[in-house]
């Protein structure tokens, strides 16, 4: 099977807000490729064929950009993110991070070093999130640069998780949750309200039986002092 690796660059992280600035792509072993426009015929067809595996750090997120401005995508999906996650819980997953960890790269590019805060002569390219965070104005060549480096540590990840071993926790579970995520992200979901109602009436009839519970007990459940003495006490018994 083919491998697409891919990452996009957007003007802030809510797909239905913010803008979609550029993808930059991968193909199995091939240079990356930067596209600013996403009415591209290959480029689309390569999102929609079931023979190449689409991989992304944090997937979902370029997913439901991509989706949301014209490049349909379907399965099979691979998310570096997840897998390193699931490898070493306790360490960043960042994707420069992870670079950095793994030798990939000696210093990362961050956006933060690499924007001016003003376009004077309007050739600059916006990037990042429109908030206290922001990043401000970037040179299209040194973005380029800067998304070049993301996808090719996307590629240089998958082939380190292929190294040390897929956890099959991600196969059978993680994995398989992309995609009805990404669907739920782009569709929402319905509630059925009258369940909702019902399973509420439940839980507060839990809550009063755990609370009639406690008070005989004269324990304060919110107290973990409290708790822990009890159960001292128990323990001792």
């Amino acid at each position: 099977m083919d491998k697409l690796f891919f990452d996009t660059e957007t003007t802030g992280l809510n797909p239905f807000k913010d803008t979609l600035i550029c993808l930059g792509y991968a193909i199995n072993d091939k240079p990356v490729r930067i596209s600013y426009g996403f009415n591209v015929k290959d480029l689309k067809n390569m999102f929609m064929d079931p023979n190449y595996l689409k991989i992304g750090h944090n997937v979902n997120f370029d997913l439901l950009f991509l989706n949301r401005f014209g490049i349909e995508t379907i399965g099979p999906y691979f998310c570096t993110q997840n897998v390193f996650k699931i490898l070493d819980p306790y360490k960043s997953v960042a994707l420069k991070d992870l670079g950095l960890r793994y030798s990939f790269i000696k210093t990362s590019l961050l956006l933060k070093n690499l924007v001016k805060q003003k376009d004077i002569d309007n050739t600059l390219v916006k990037i990042g999130c429109d908030n206290t965070k922001g990043y401000g104005f970037i040179e299209p060549q040194v973005l380029e640069k800067y998304l070049t480096q993301d996808v090719e540590l996307t590629r240089k990840l998958y082939n380190k998780a292929l190294e040390i071993g897929i956890p099959e926790y991600y196969m059978k579970i993680d994995q398989k949750l992309i995609e009805p995520i990404l669907k739920m992200e782009l569709n929402g979901f319905k509630i059925d309200s009258d369940k909702l109602k019902i399973l509420q009436q439940d839980l507060m009839i839990e809550i009063e039986k755990l609370g009639s519970y406690f008070k005989e007990l004269n324990i304060n459940p919110r107290s973990t002092k409290q708790i822990g003495k009890y159960m001292e006490t128990q323990l001792l018994k």
